[in-house]
Formats: C-alpha cells, sequence, structure tokens
C-alpha cells in the first residue's frame, strides 16, 4: 500500500506493502476532531483528471470507494500485515 500523509498541500510518499497489493492509495486528512481520517484519492482529483477516468467508465467518484457501513458490515481478517480470506466485497475497479 502506498500512503501519503497530506499536510497543507504536503505529500509524504511511504513504499509499498505487501505482494498482494497491486496499487492502492491512502490519504488521511486532519477533521476538526485532529484524529485525522481515511479518504480515498479518488475524492480528491481534481474535476479534470477525474475526467480522464469517467473517459474510462468510471461513472462517479463513489464507484471507487467501499462505504464504510459495507466495509464495517464485511471485515477483513488479517495475520500480522496479510489479509487471509476472502472479501465479500468487490475490491476493484476495472477501467476501460
Amino acid at each position: 500500500m502506498y500512503r501519503a500523509h497530506l499536510e497543507v498541500s504536503l505529500f509524504d510518499w511511504t513504499t509499498h506493502i505487501g505482494a498482494q497489493t497491486m496499487s492502492d492509495v491512502s490519504v488521511m486528512v486532519n477533521d476538526p476532531t485532529r484524529q485525522g481520517r481515511m479518504v480515498s484519492y479518488v475524492q480528491l482529483l481534481s474535476d479534470q483528471v477525474f475526467a480522464s477516468y469517467m473517459a474510462r467508465g468510471l461513472s462517479s467518484r463513489d464507484d471507487a470507494v467501499i462505504p464504510r457501513a459495507e466495509r464495517d458490515a464485511n471485515p477483513l481478517t488479517c495475520q500480522g500485515e496479510t489479509f487471509v480470506g476472502t472479501d465479500p466485497l468487490e475490491p476493484w475497479v476495472v477501467l476501460q
């Protein structure tokens, strides 16, 4: 997983974690409680950049995000830093 820590407009990229992940990006933003929350990088793309995703078949930003309620209802199981078992949710968005 690539992790981006967004503070003002500074990105701090760290390393790819695990062979089972092809390309994940996570972004943590500070909320009013200063606890931080994770958001999809797709939610942060400019409209101009997102247009290129739309041209490849993504109809909305929400199509690329697993909602928290769905993930909470279908949690992943880990052994150390490795996901085990199967995920009943579709983990991919296939672009044309």
